[in-house]
């Protein structure tokens, strides 16, 4: 790595120009007036660099396929993502800014989710962010065992991508609880996760907005303590 450019107008000299050569303008004198002679310059470095773009953002959003990362965005944010009822909707990151009413703007970055291969490199715009939230669907989930399975294979795909996500994860969001009925099954999934994990873990709905503020709270609040 030769430079990290992450501060606006942050600059890095990668490879000189060679020294260049005496012009013409040198060799004038009274008898040459116009002379037709120069000087070569020597010649400047050549290097080959390969360039790697990753967005800055304040918060991440990632998560499971179809969990309703672009939802939330587009819920809190003026960012207006595609949204569809199949995974793998989002195809490149999202960004988009939420305005608090005391503090200053958060910048959110959603993340396409990984599922191996090339998708699994859009993990690399979640490296700067000082938050990240992970989602998860409650749609279709039977008993808390079922979330438990999904969030080991999200966590196996951070591991073999090989940054440490772990630690900047502030909580976990389970979308759709809108589609549950059955309250208690909400109530143990969300123990378990938050038992299993350890970060603080709330059932949302994008859809209805339910959970939505206490979310967006302790976001705020992590991007406070991270000096954002």
């Amino acid at each position: 790595l030769l430079r990290d450019l992450v501060a606006p107008d942050a600059l890095c000299v990668v490879a000189r120009g060679g020294r260049g050569g005496k012009g013409n303008v040198h060799y004038k004198n009274p008898v040459r007036q116009a002379p037709r002679i120069a000087q070569r310059g020597l010649p400047g470095q050549r290097v080959s660099l390969r360039l790697v773009y990753k967005m800055r953002a304040d918060v991440g959003v990632i998560g499971s396929p179809n969990a309703g990362k672009s939802s939330l965005l587009a819920r809190i944010t003026a960012a207006r993502p595609k949204i569809a009822a199949y995974p793998f909707t989002t195809r490149f990151p999202q960004p988009g800014v939420y305005f608090t009413e005391h503090e200053n703007p958060i910048t959110l970055v959603e993340i396409p989710s990984p599922a191996g291969g090339e998708r699994d490199r859009f993990l690399k715009h979640a490296e700067r962010a000082s938050v990240l939230i992970l989602m998860m669907d409650l749609s279709g989930v039977h008993e808390p065992g079922d979330l438990v399975k999904r969030l080991r294979e999200i966590a196996s795909r951070f591991s073999a991508y090989g940054s440490e996500f772990q630690a900047k994860i502030t909580c976990l969001a389970l979308n759709k609880r809108d589609l549950i009925r059955d309250t208690v099954l909400i109530e143990r999934c969300v123990t378990r996760l938050r038992e299993e994990t350890g970060f603080p873990t709330i059932a949302i709905s994008t859809h209805t907005g339910e959970g939505i503020a206490t979310l967006l709270k302790i976001v705020t609040d992590a991007c406070k303590r991270g000096g954002v």
